[in-house]
């Protein structure tokens, strides 16, 4: 019993950095709220024209099939791992499998957000390009920021 204990404490231990540093359920590719005020804060930022602003609009639609589809296979998927991980008698292949069928999906859905992002960035002036780089750079840092704050707290349990 011990032996078990021990074998699921481990395997739970191992997992969870993996498990923590996949995006959460909403970086998956932009929902479509966070995918029109994204175009709003483009077209006040960065006078988008009004063909700019249909193209890209039509390239945030294009994608979107593609990224619910993934969020549709991914969400059940880290749902079974979870209960893989937690069960009495975990099944170390099973994990591992499930680990590696989660990790194919989240490459791909990071790369239909890099198909999305570089399609858009073809909409762009060259000027336009460099701005929207210094506002999105901006926003890292500020995220970032927030993040260790969150991380310095004394207050976590």
């Amino acid at each position: 019993m011990l032996k078990k204990t021990m074998l699921a404490a481990l395997l739970f231990a191992l997992a969870l950095p993996a498990l923590h540093a996949q995006p959460p359920e909403d970086m998956d590719g932009p929902r479509p709220e966070m995918a029109e005020r994204m175009l709003k804060k483009m077209q006040k930022d960065l006078d988008l024209t009004e063909e700019q602003s249909t193209k890209i609009k039509t390239i945030h639609e294009k994608y979107r099939a593609k990224q619910q589809t993934l969020r549709e296979k991914i969400d059940p998927l880290h749902k079974q791992l979870m209960q893989t991980m937690m069960s009495d008698s975990p099944n170390r292949a099973q994990f591992e499998s499930l680990l590696r069928k989660l990790s194919d999906l989240r490459i791909e859905a990071r790369l239909v957000e890099f198909d999305q992002r570089q399609e858009t960035m073809a909409v762009l002036t060259a000027e336009q390009r460099t701005k929207w780089k210094q506002i999105m750079e901006k926003h890292r840092k500020k995220f970032k920021e927030a993040r260790e704050d969150r991380r310095e707290r004394p207050d976590r349990d």
